[in-house]
């Protein structure tokens, strides 16, 4: 793949711009903490980056598939720059509440505009590489996703604490700028170009966005596919502060030994997405994706105990096996799906994932006020997840797929059989 300049390119500007936005979503709570704002403000500022997912996923999968994805990608990236150069300029000459407000409202648009530039990602992708490198080329992606996860919160804390706000603020700016700058002038490969309208007489906003959903009830592997994401990410969006909780109160480990234990199941993170990488198997797409749903839910049942020791391996264990998952998610949709639809399947999907982990924290902050014994809470949601998993597998099944011999990189411009991937 690294011979591939389209798919080269893609991902290094998917890569940086990521890095850039992992050190600004931390860097925003601590510069409001730093310039006077409460615990409240934090929480709303934090809300502010979520929401927008919920509802501009949609948007953004609609014009995914109705236009030139690089095009999108490239306007994306430069409305970004152009929104935090204009916060650095809010910054420059403004009190602390003109502030405050102007980091809630840049949060809100940053996760607009990275709505419309993540469904064009998911969707360039399969027109990129080969239907054998999907895997391979998701596990990229990710890789980079994960280590920017890692390294990024330390970044932005470095250059809040030693440096000003505007450093964190100017390096997600130009982080935007030079994502911009690798796309700028490439064409979109032949088999990402729509050869004809995506809603034959029909062809507005509202029937296009129908459409996709319309598509993705029907298609039953995609429908199971984002049942079982959407549950995940229910319990999931509640794990982590339950996982929190216990770990202080019932195991007694301090602050710094949480951020330890998170930190090293972050590198683990880091690691199994750059195997996959580079050894990532390029069949049996469901079957690793059910699998390791059914690992996490064990993964998380494990850090019920009350032994330090066998917490870190089920967190481990949930870290490793959310990555293959999320990999192997995005592969299985993309190879399912028609190519016509899948910006619009991609947004929705991300939407979805975006509502039931928000609807997830929600849940977490009631259940911790209702249940004493939260070791309960986590054995249960290893439970919940693990059976989703072994139902997923029942009821998704590889199967033989024909292909056809397709030129490097550009693909096919047919649509695909509504059937599982390629075993």
């Amino acid at each position: 793949m690294l011979r591939n300049r389209y798919f080269l390119r893609l991902w290094s500007a998917h890569a940086t711009s990521t890095f850039g936005d992992e050190v600004y979503a931390l860097a925003v709570p601590l510069i409001a903490l730093q310039i006077g704002g409460t615990a409240p403000v934090m929480a709303l500022l934090t809300a502010c980056a979520l929401l927008p997912h919920v509802v501009f996923g949609f948007v953004g999968g609609v014009y995914a598939d109705r236009a030139d994805r690089f095009r999108i990608l490239r306007t994306s990236y430069i409305a970004s720059f152009a929104i935090l150069l204009s916060t650095l300029v809010v910054f420059a000459s403004s009190g602390r509440d003109v502030r405050l407000v102007t980091l809630a409202a840049t949060a809100l648009a940053l996760a607009a505009v990275a709505a419309f530039s993540t469904a064009s990602v998911d969707s360039l992708i399969p027109s990129c590489v080969e239907a054998d490198q999907l895997a391979r080329a998701n596990s990229s992606t990710e890789a980079a996703r994960t280590v920017a996860m890692v390294a990024g919160p330390a970044v932005a804390g470095l250059l809040v604490a030693k440096t000003s706000p505007h450093t964190a603020i100017a390096l997600n700016a130009l982080s935007f700028l030079f994502a911009f700058a690798v796309l700028y002038g490439l064409n979109a490969p032949r088999s990402a170009v729509l050869t004809e309208p995506i809603s034959k007489g029909r062809d507005t906003f509202l029937a296009n966005l129908r459409e996709g959903l319309s598509y993705l009830y029907r298609s039953r592997p995609l429908f199971i596919g984002v049942v079982l994401s959407t549950v995940t990410n229910l319990v999931f969006g509640a794990y982590e502060a339950i996982l929190i909780f216990h770990l202080s109160r019932d195991v007694g480990l301090s602050t710094a030994g949480v951020g330890l234990l998170f930190a090293a199941a972050g590198g683990v993170s880091v690691v199994t997405a750059t195997v996959l990488s580079w050894r990532a198997p390029s069949r049996g797409f469901a079957r690793v994706m059910t699998v390791s749903i059914a690992l996490q839910g064990v993964g998380a049942a494990v850090t019920a105990t009350s032994t330090l020791f066998t917490i870190v391996l089920g967190q481990i264990l949930v870290s490793a096996t959310t990555v293959s998952y999320t990999v192997y998610w995005r592969s299985f949709r993309q190879a399912v799906c028609d190519p016509a639809l899948l910006g619009r399947v991609s947004g929705a999907c991300r939407s979805i994932a975006y509502a039931g982990a928000f609807a997830g924290a929600l849940l977490s902050s009631l259940l911790l006020g209702l249940v004493e014994d939260v070791a309960v809470l986590l054995l249960c949601s290893g439970i919940a997840v693990a059976s989703m998993g072994i139902l997923g597998r029942l009821l998704l099944r590889d199967r033989p797929r024909r292909q056809k011999k397709r030129s490097a990189p550009v693909g096919d411009t047919g649509t695909r059989e509504e059937e599982t991937p390629t075993a």
